[in-house]
């Protein structure tokens, strides 16, 4: 997403890209302003979602080693501490 906007702010005419880093926006400049503003918008969503996905992968991760220690204790109990085959409880 970051390379189409990229894509998209060196497809701008040389004057506007010069005009919108040097800061002098003049009042026809108003698609330049909403580029920009839809950048960092889509900017903002991407990292909530990113720390969502990565909230979500960490929950899982958490009940899967919890799940597995108590897999473990259910084989020690039954093995006397002896593994024969390891299955998923």
């Amino acid at each position: 997403m970051c390379i189409l906007f990229l894509f998209a702010y060196f497809a701008l005419p040389t004057p506007t890209r010069l005009a919108l880093n040097s800061g002098a926006l003049t009042p026809r400049s108003g698609p330049i302003l909403a580029v920009v503003i839809l950048f960092v918008v889509v900017q903002i969503v991407w990292i909530v979602q990113a720390g969502g996905y990565l909230a979500a992968v960490l929950r899982r991760l958490v009940a899967y080693r919890r799940r597995l220690r108590t897999c473990s204790r259910r084989l020690s109990a039954a093995n006397s501490g002896g593994y024969r085959c390891l299955r998923f409880c």
